[in-house]
């Protein structure tokens, strides 16, 4: 907490901080190195948009992914009961507190910086992994920001400078 605390106060370049970010989010989870990735977030720094992503697929490795195909097999191979009753739930660990505030911090800061299909799975995660008390305002911050810039515009024919030839 004390290299934190340091961390916070000091000015760092941008650039140092987005290697020294994504380097942590190359890391296996580990509780301490999600503390430094929020200070980072929270900073406010103008990230590239590799560095956002690279936060985007850090969150949304904790996803749980269900097998389907598992789920049928199951299910052919006993008749005798209820689709409802082989539906397979699969329970998340919960997520330290720290985690979730790592994520309302990308939440509240980058919301505007990700794209639409990035947003779904990180709703998804949300569900998944939501906390009871800081669910809410993640959800409210993914779903209140824009789509990032430039993502889906399509070139118009102004900018075109072929289309003057």
């Amino acid at each position: 907490m004390i290299v934190g605390s340091i961390l916070t106060k000091c000015s760092v370049p941008v650039q140092h901080s987005s290697v020294a970010l994504s380097w942590l989010l190359e890391r296996e989870f580990n509780p301490a190195s999600t503390v430094f990735i929020r200070i980072l977030v929270e900073k406010k720094y103008a990230l590239p948009y590799q560095t956002i992503d690279d936060l985007v697929f850090y969150f949304m490795r904790f996803r749980v992914i269900t097998d389907a195909k598992s789920i049928e097999d199951d299910i052919l191979m006993d008749d005798e009961n209820d689709y409802r009753n082989k539906k397979k739930k699969v329970d998340a660990p919960p997520m330290p507190l720290v985690w979730h505030k790592a994520f309302l911090a990308f939440a509240q800061r980058y919301k505007n910086d990700i794209t639409d299909d990035q947003r779904d799975f990180l709703m998804e995660v949300l569900r998944q992994r939501g906390h009871r008390e800081i669910g809410p305002e993640i959800r409210r911050e993914l779903q209140a920001g824009k789509e990032r810039a430039g993502a889906m515009e399509e070139p118009s024919k102004k900018d075109d400078i072929m289309a003057y030839l």
